[in-house]
């Protein structure tokens, strides 16, 4: 069943739908490279923590790496949960990375 509002769980499955690390924001971070690496280990493991996830931000919040550009346009509405949770209602509208988690 699909959530109209609210807070987005951190769960595997909605990493597994997220397209965060895909976003033009954080393509040329390295920080999120050297995370992208580790997420086969992340994705298996007790060690799956929004300070390693590279995205998901509409449920963590601000990314942990600083060395995205925020000044870039983000790819928020394309994803599935995006629009699952209707986030285009709510705030913040996109930018999770930089503004915070839905709510």
């Amino acid at each position: 069943m699909k959530q109209t509002t609210g807070i987005i769980p951190f769960t595997r499955s909605n990493a597994k739908k997220c397209l965060c690390w895909q976003c033009p924001v954080q393509i040329d971070s390295a920080c999120i490279k050297a995370n992208v690496k580790k997420m086969g280990d992340v994705m298996s493991t007790k060690f799956f923590k929004p300070q390693v996830v590279p995205g998901l931000y509409c449920s963590s919040g601000i990314a942990s790496c600083k060395d995205i550009d925020t000044n870039r346009s983000c790819i928020c509405g394309a994803c599935e949960i995006y629009h699952s949770y209707r986030l285009g209602s709510g705030l913040p509208l996109d930018h999770f990375c930089k503004d915070g988690r839905a709510r």
